[in-house]
């Protein structure tokens, strides 16, 4: 079952790229369509935050998602 883009949390997102660093070389599931073969490219600026665009050719589902890497500042 196809689900909106819209609907695919960032927590969902981060999983995705969490999964595709530790097994690197394995496909990955699209969110929304559930085709293999979602692509995922590291587009990092670090030190404080690294970015991953995903896309899927398959649906046309695009997003990019940013991940701290710094613990949370009080107050923000």
């Amino acid at each position: 079952m196809a689900v909106a883009a819209s609907e695919v949390s960032t927590g969902e997102l981060v999983a995705l790229v969490r999964q595709w660093r530790r097994e690197e070389g394995r496909p990955v599931a699209c969110p929304c369509c559930a085709g293999i073969g979602l692509e995922i490219a590291d587009r990092s600026a670090r030190p404080y935050r690294e970015w991953y665009a995903l896309s899927c050719s398959s649906c046309g589902f695009s997003r990019t998602v940013g991940v701290s890497l710094a613990a949370p500042i009080p107050g923000t």
